[in-house]
């Protein structure tokens, strides 16, 4: 027996009589291309779904007569939305819109892990922290970073508007209101995003100290304005009004609205942060 090379076929199956597999004729096993992903998944229109939430009711009756109410409202078009959102798209997609704008790179030396452990650099400082690891050299100037901070810059700004009290009197007194907080908040949060999440190998991607560095200063920056309003000791907001005696008072309503806002901005970035920790530790 000869197989379809040419070549004798040796072994347990020399004499036998099985045909074997001509090189012209079709392949036993054919491979079937696997399905294309779709551009949105779920997790996107979990992300939709989310913010309809915060803007119907009951929840968006509630932003206008309780602060913990209105604390829901913010914290889900800030923290919960833009990472469905995001997650939702196909990682390609992902790299294309973290890519936006295109920005001029100058060539530098490399100055990541990888380029200076090629250059020889003792192994050890591969673990040096480095919240700029990722950019092309050191005083280059790298679009990627300049991306990621400037989101976060604008992310954490527009946060802080969002939260100072005449702001919050003027979304409980004019509603309409409400529809440029969801814009200004849920499109800042997605640019900031693009730079947290994992999209596969690509330029445009923060590094894992850089990501780790970014969730939790926007983090922390709501922390600290939900610490203000936590001790302020006194109602902050003049367009809410608090019966003594019947429900919540002035001072407890703006303690639920502080835990809400301790509480799921963790939840959105915590994640983030440990998980790229983790993995940046057994890189």
């Amino acid at each position: 027996m000869s197989s379809a090379t040419g070549r004798p076929v040796e072994g347990p199956f020399a004499g036998s009589s099985v045909p074997a597999a001509s090189s012209s004729g079709p392949p036993l096993l054919a491979r079937r291309p696997l399905p294309a992903r779709p551009p949105i998944s779920w997790l996107a229109w979990a992300g939709i779904v989310a913010a309809l939430v915060a803007l119907l009711p009951p929840v968006g009756t509630w932003a206008r007569r309780w602060v913990v109410g209105e604390a829901i409202q913010f914290s889900l078009l800030a923290y919960v939305v833009p990472p469905l959102i995001v997650l939702g798209l196909a990682p390609a997609t992902r790299r294309r819109l973290a890519a936006w704008p295109r920005l001029p790179r100058r060539a530098g030396p490399p100055a990541s892990g990888a380029g200076r452990l090629a250059e020889g650099t003792p192994r050890a400082e591969r673990y040096r922290f480095d919240p700029l690891q990722d950019r092309p050299g050191r005083g280059a100037f790298d679009p990627a970073a300049a991306r990621a901070w400037i989101a976060l810059v604008v992310f954490v700004g527009v946060v802080a508007l969002w939260r100072s009290a005449a702001v919050i009197d003027a979304l409980a007194r004019r509603e309409p209101l409400i529809l440029l907080e969801a814009a200004t908040l849920v499109a800042p949060g997605c640019a900031l995003w693009l730079n947290l999440v994992d999209s596969g190998p690509s330029l445009a991607g923060a590094g894992r100290p850089r990501r780790m560095t970014m969730a939790a200063l926007a983090m922390w920056s709501i922390w600290v304005l939900a610490f203000i309003l936590g001790f302020s000791g006194h109602p902050m907001f003049s367009a809410y009004h608090h019966r003594a005696g019947s429900g919540l008072s002035a001072l407890s309503d703006q303690e639920l609205a502080v835990a809400v806002l301790w509480a799921i901005p963790t939840l959105a970035m915590m994640p983030v942060v440990f998980g790229n920790l983790v993995k940046w530790l057994r890189s």
